[in-house]
Protein backbone atom coordinates (compact mmCIF):
# COMPACT_ATOMS: atom_id res chain seq x y z
CA UNK A 1 0.00 0.00 0.00
CA UNK A 2 1.32 3.42 -0.92
CA UNK A 3 0.64 4.95 2.51
CA UNK A 4 2.66 2.20 4.18
CA UNK A 5 5.65 3.00 1.98
CA UNK A 6 5.29 6.72 2.68
CA UNK A 7 5.10 6.08 6.42
CA UNK A 8 8.19 3.89 6.17
CA UNK A 9 10.04 6.68 4.38
CA UNK A 10 8.94 9.15 7.06
CA UNK A 11 10.20 6.92 9.84
CA UNK A 12 13.50 6.34 8.09
CA UNK A 13 14.10 9.92 6.96
CA UNK A 14 12.64 11.96 9.82
CA UNK A 15 12.15 9.87 12.97
CA UNK A 16 15.45 8.02 12.57
CA UNK A 17 17.37 11.29 12.23
CA UNK A 18 15.61 12.74 15.26
CA UNK A 19 16.64 9.71 17.32
CA UNK A 20 20.24 9.92 16.08
CA UNK A 21 20.36 13.61 17.04
CA UNK A 22 18.77 12.90 20.42
CA UNK A 23 15.69 15.01 19.71
CA UNK A 24 12.55 13.76 21.38
CA UNK A 25 9.78 15.56 19.52
CA UNK A 26 8.68 15.63 15.93
CA UNK A 27 7.64 19.17 15.13
CA UNK A 28 5.07 20.37 12.62
CA UNK A 29 7.97 21.75 10.62
CA UNK A 30 9.43 18.24 10.29
CA UNK A 31 6.17 16.98 8.79
CA UNK A 32 5.86 19.97 6.48
CA UNK A 33 9.45 19.66 5.28
CA UNK A 34 9.02 15.95 4.64
CA UNK A 35 5.85 16.38 2.59
CA UNK A 36 7.25 19.40 0.74
CA UNK A 37 10.28 17.34 -0.28
CA UNK A 38 8.10 14.44 -1.41
CA UNK A 39 5.92 16.82 -3.45
CA UNK A 40 8.98 18.23 -5.21
CA UNK A 41 10.29 14.75 -5.97
CA UNK A 42 6.90 13.64 -7.27
CA UNK A 43 6.66 16.72 -9.47
CA UNK A 44 10.16 16.09 -10.88
CA UNK A 45 9.34 12.46 -11.61
CA UNK A 46 6.08 13.41 -13.32
CA UNK A 47 7.84 16.06 -15.39
CA UNK A 48 10.58 13.63 -16.47
CA UNK A 49 8.01 11.07 -17.64
CA UNK A 50 5.97 13.56 -19.67
CA UNK A 51 8.72 15.76 -21.05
Amino acid sequence: MRTDALFGEFVYEVYRMKKILGERAIENRDLNDFFDEKAVLMQRNTHERTG
